[in-house]
């Protein structure tokens, strides 16, 4: 079972959003049962990060820093108002698509392609801890005028929804038995729980998404721009450093936790956003394709005399 949802993890995504159009809307239990399946994958994820000794060296907590500065509070606040005289609607959507903490996984794939793991490691529990403070606030200040939203219940909902699953796994994890068992399956964990937040996304709004057809190929070309460009500026936001620092920093910047996005946008944002970050969340799979070559592009570029470098080499 564990190899079929690896295998097939973006079809049963698309299968499961097909299902939502033949699902009755939930209606006010939405919003109850989606922050919880969020939250489900979020505490499920944590296990697989390893928290050595050796996570959090002072290296690695100066540089994060400086990119936590720079790539979360800087880049949306300029991306939105850079956007904003063209098009309100992209300015709030890529706004919150860039505010978006870390993705869980993110420091397997920074191992995956050869980054800093320990640097990973610290940008996802550093990132979603500020989120539930970060998020509500920077709309608050950002959007206020564009946006209605109530920023009390964002917070609520970002607390339960990421940071009370980070603390809730700690104690968990004495268990070495409980530990394996979510590792295990932690992929089917995430890909059931991202299924029925899908369904029921598609459920609610399956009347916008019909009526926004025709912008679904225009939602997924742009949400491919943006995502390249996360992970582009992710490579040199880290300032001078090594090539494994920078690996890190790009995929930090551009595997998001996309999941929340779509969370959050359906519980206080309108209906067309969520159409688009429902859209984002397949282009956020697919990209992960091609994400290999661009790093070793990147690579060759900025070090060709470092055979040792290239991503994907076989010893």
């Amino acid at each position: 079972m564990q190899q079929f949802v690896n295998k097939y993890f973006s079809l049963i995504l698309v299968i499961s959003c097909g299902l939502g159009f033949l699902t009755p809307d939930a209606g006010s239990l939405t919003p109850v049962l989606i922050p919880i399946l969020l939250a489900t994958v979020i505490f499920s994820s944590f296990f697989q990060i390893s928290f050595s000794r050796n996570s959090f060296d002072k290296a690695s907590l100066l540089a994060s820093l400086y990119f936590y500065l720079t790539r979360y509070l800087l880049l949306p606040t300029a991306v939105y108002f850079a956007i904003r005289p063209f098009s309100e609607f992209y300015a709030a959507a890529f706004f919150l698509m860039v505010l978006l903490p870390s993705a869980v996984s993110s420091p397997t794939f920074s191992l995956i392609f050869n980054g800093n793991i320990t640097m990973s490691v610290f940008l996802v529990v550093f990132t979603n801890i500020l989120t539930p403070l970060c998020i509500p606030l920077m709309c608050h200040y950002v959007l206020a005028g564009t946006q209605e939203f109530d920023g009390v219940r964002m917070f609520q909902s970002l607390f339960y929804t990421v940071f009370l699953p980070l603390v809730l796994h700690l104690p968990f994890r004495k268990s070495r038995s409980f530990s394996r068992l979510v590792v295990k399956h932690n992929s089917l964990i995430t890909v059931v729980s991202l299924a029925f937040i899908f369904i029921l996304a598609v459920a609610r709004y399956k009347t916008d998404l019909i009526s926004h057809i025709s912008l679904i190929p225009q939602y997924i070309g742009i949400s491919f721009l943006v995502f390249f460009f996360l992970y582009f500026v992710g490579w040199f936001m880290g300032g001078r450093t090594t090539i494994a620092n920078k690996i890190t920093f790009s995929i930090s910047s551009g595997a998001n936790n996309i999941g929340l996005g779509v969370t959050l946008t359906i519980l206080y944002f309108s209906a067309e956003v969520n159409v688009y970050f429902i859209t984002a969340q397949f282009t956020w799979t697919l990209i992960l394709v091609i994400l290999r070559p661009f790093l070793r592009s990147m690579i060759g570029f900025f070090s060709p005399k470092t055979p040792r470098a290239v991503v994907g080499s076989k010893p």
